[in-house]
This record gives structure tokens, sequence and C-alpha cells, in this order.
């Protein structure tokens, strides 16, 4: 029978690092959970999930479209790469398990065809753990958008936050993981949720998967997802060693501890991160996947540093150095233009241009009753400007206007602002700071046109 804990943390880290783990541990049980005991805990999360299932009913469509607008929002890098997700909200999961074929199964009886790689099987269950520990943490991201679930239930929002805080701090319980891993070895586990990504060849783009019972563990599950795709970053090239490593790693038994310790191995990652100061959230996640890039050795000293907090000059020098990398790439990538408007849309010269497309007549008008646009000839000038053929000369000066510059800039700063806060007063004053740089933003584009 396979070895239920491969790839162990006794064998993956020193004793005081894994030391450092359990402290940190100790510290979220205390947090998440305050005083209550394991069957105190349980029984909570059952009437807490009675309550949701009682108030998410009839609300499931709207719920879902609600998880799929706040992940996206708050994780640009899945329209980036445009991956498509796939969610649904209910008891009745569909997702299947992989199943095991008769070759495999002879396999795992006999010997090994092939030698095993103990450091990609180490390397991978850290990935996975971070996977964990990131979809943990991003779980909470519907406390910045509050007033979207107060519109369903103004009550539902609280209990969502305490269900968190209970399906996810009992795995810093000892005795909670000891009973989930008795549990599974009777095939008596009850999950909360579960997701999938796959690759679709045919429209060659990723697809996320993911069930859950509730709305909070939908959100996590779709961004647990999303970690499972920027995880294959840390594979190699040999398929069937890949797939050796995922048949001994990546299984259910293994999940506890990984829930337990990787959110901690997320927050030194983020923690490195954010010591670059970057305001674009794609970054985010692709530096992650240039940390699973690493050759084993780099990686868990990466990993190592993190963990234990002695992140030091040289290695805020890698991370400063890795993200202004990444920021040029996607700069290169990039089709938007600072407005907004796809560069690769026909512009003026063009067999299929017109000028209309671009226009927005409802926004010129509405300027021009707020006082901003003066009279309607200078709202006819701009539209002007559209037939002349001076759209890309517009594009142009946008994105070299330093005032502009400084206003988008502003805005990205408060949006960052925005995701490490929860208080939905933060959230209020934030939104009207957000409205304001927005209308500056119309005007200044709007003097920039009539060329003021």
């Amino acid at each position: 029978m396979r070895n239920l804990k491969e790839a162990k943390y006794e064998d993956i880290f020193s004793p005081e690092t894994l030391q450092a783990l359990k402290g940190k541990s100790g510290e979220s049980l205390r947090q998440m959970m305050g005083d209550k005991d394991l069957m105190s805990a349980m029984r909570r999360s059952q009437e807490l999930l009675d309550q949701i299932a009682q108030a998410e009913q009839g609300h499931e469509e709207n719920l879902v479209n609600v998880a799929l607008d706040i992940v996206r929002q708050v994780y640009p890098i899945i329209d980036y790469n445009e991956i498509r997700i796939e969610a649904s909200l209910g008891q009745d999961f569909t997702l299947e398990p992989p199943q095991q074929d008769d070759e495999e199964e002879e396999e795992e009886e006999g010997e090994p065809t092939m030698a095993p790689n103990i450091d990609l099987e180490k390397k991978r269950r850290i990935i996975n753990s971070i996977t964990q520990g990131a979809s943990i943490r991003g779980a909470s991201i519907f406390l910045l958008f509050r007033e979207h679930l107060d519109e369903i239930n103004p009550e539902v929002t609280d209990k969502y936050n305490e269900i968190l805080k209970l399906s996810f701090g009992i795995y810093d319980n000892d005795e909670a993981i000891a009973l989930m891993l008795a549990m599974m070895e009777q095939g008596q586990m009850q999950q909360g949720g579960e997701s999938e990504m796959q690759y679709d060849e045919e429209e060659e783009q990723f697809v996320i998967k993911a069930n859950a019972i509730c709305f909070p563990m939908l959100v996590h599950e779709i961004i647990k997802g999303l970690h499972e795709i920027l995880g294959t970053e840390g594979f190699g090239s040999d398929r069937e060693a890949n797939k050796a490593v995922i048949d001994k790693v990546d299984t259910l038994p293994n999940e506890p501890e990984d829930l337990r310790y990787g959110k901690f191995i997320y927050d030194g990652l983020r923690n490195l991160y954010d010591q670059t100061n970057t305001t674009d959230d794609r970054v985010r996640e692709l530096f992650l996947v240039e940390v699973y890039k690493l050759d084993d050795s780099n990686f868990f000293k990466v990993i190592n540093a993190v963990v234990n907090d002695t992140i030091g000059s040289g290695l805020i020098s890698w991370a400063q150095k890795t993200v202004n990398e990444i920021i040029s790439d996607l700069r290169d990538d990039d089709v938007d233009d600072i407005d907004g408007v796809n560069t690769n849309t026909p512009l003026p010269g063009d067999d299929d241009y017109n000028p209309l497309d671009n226009f927005d007549f409802g926004s010129m008008l509405e300027e021009m009753k707020e006082g901003k646009i003066k009279n309607f000839l200078t709202g006819a000038a701009l539209f002007a400007l559209l037939i002349a053929g001076n759209s890309r000369i517009s594009q142009s000066l946008y994105k070299s206007d330093p005032a502009l510059k400084e206003l988008v800039s502003k805005y990205n700063s408060i949006v960052s602002q925005m995701e490490s806060e929860d208080s939905r007063a933060q959230y209020s004053k934030y939104e009207q700071q957000l409205k304001d740089i927005e209308d500056q933003i119309k005007v200044r584009k709007i003097k920039i046109d009539i060329g003021r």
C-alpha cells in the first residue's frame, strides 16, 4: 500500500524551520478559533452551514456570478491569460477524482519503473502547500465587496467570515488533523468544495472547474484552481517523471498539513513580493511562477528564508529584479493603452475604421451637464477630432502626459490599499476617492484632446 504521507515536512525542513512553522500554526489557532475546542468548533460550523444554506437558497446563480466578478477583479491575471472559469454552488459536486487504471495499480504493487526524484517530490509538496495557503488567504476577499452580498442578505457576510475562520482554523489543531486522517482512511471525510484545472486543447486555454457547498468556499476553490495552474510551472520537461511525482505527492491525506503550513509559506512569499512595491496585480501571481521555476537548490533557499523571516538584501534585490522583468514583459504584451481602448481596434486610415465606434455620446452629455465640458461646441470639437483622424495622436498624448500618469498611479495605489483592508467604512472612503480620481482622469483627457 502506498505511503499516505510522501515527502513529509519533517524530511523537507530542518527541525528549526519546522518549529517556526508550528509556532505560527499555534498562533493562528488562537486567532482563528479563540477558546473553542475541536468539538465546539465542529458543532458551531454545522450550525453556520445550515444557516448559510438557508440564506443562500434561491440566490445560487447570483452568488456564483458575484464570486466570479470578485475573483476576476482581485486576480486580473485570470482575464489577462484568458482563463475560463466554470463554477457552481450547491451540495451535489460534479467533479470526479482521477481514476487509477489497472496498469498503475500493478506498478504500485511491484517495483517502480523509474527512480523517484526526491527533490522534485519535496518541491511539489511545497508548491501544493502554497496553493492551499494562497487560496485560504484569498477566500476572504469577499469582504472588500460586502455591499454586493448585503443586497442578497445583509446578515450572511458575518457568517461567511466566521465559517472560514472555523473551517481553516481547525487545520492548526493536531487533534483535528489526526481525526481527519482517520476519517480519510475510512472514506468518511466530507469536503466543503473541490476544484480542478484543465487545459482545453481545442480552445487553447486553461479552465478552472470549481464547486462548493457555500459562497466563501466557492471563492476559495476558484482561487485554488488558479494557483494549481501556476503550480504547473514547477515541473520539469519529463512528462512521465511529472506524472510519477503527482501520483506520489498529490494525495488527499497530504492536504491537512498543506492547509496547516501552506498559508505561512505563502505569507512569507507575499511579504517578499510586497517589498518590491509593485502596483500591477498581475505581477503578484507571475512572481510566484518565477519562484517555482527556480532550480531546486535556490527554490528551497527562498522558501527557508521566507519561512524563517530571514529575508536579506540579496533576496530582496533578486525579487525586485524579477518583478522588473515581469513588468517589462507585461508592458510588451499589453495591447490596451491607458484609455482602455484596444490598440488593435480599427484606427483612422484603416478600411474598417468607424469614428462612431469609440465615441461615447452619453458620457459627453453627462460631462456637459456637470459643467466639465463648457458648451456643445467643445463636445462637437471632441467628436471632430475622431473624424479628423486624431485618435491615434490622442492615445499617444495620453501615454506621455505626466498629469494623467500621476492620476493613474494614484488610482492604482488606492486599489492596492483597499485590498489590504477589510473594513467596510474604509472601503466606502476609498470608493469615493476612486470616483473622484476617475472624474479627474476624464477631465484631463478632455483637456488633452482639445489641446489645453
